[in-house]
């Protein structure tokens, strides 16, 4: 049985197969940590843009109430 189970996984290329996907799938794994890193830098861009955006309309508005 051994080595029928071992002539089969030769012919079959079993580990070469297994070494292919392995591969694939270590490229898929760091492309979506790669577009996680790229969502969440562009998520906290807007939550800057809105912070500063905050920012300058309270001053704006404490220079309106400091004039008139």
């Amino acid at each position: 049985m051994n080595q029928i189970d071992r002539d089969l996984k030769q012919e079959l290329e079993i580990h070469q197969r297994y070494r292919a996907i392995q591969y694939k799938l270590d490229i898929i794994t760091e492309n979506l940590s790669l577009f996680k890193d790229l969502m969440q830098h562009r998520h906290s861009s807007v939550l800057e843009w809105i912070i500063i955006v905050l920012i300058l309309i309270e001053v704006i508005d404490m220079i309106i109430v400091k004039v008139f």
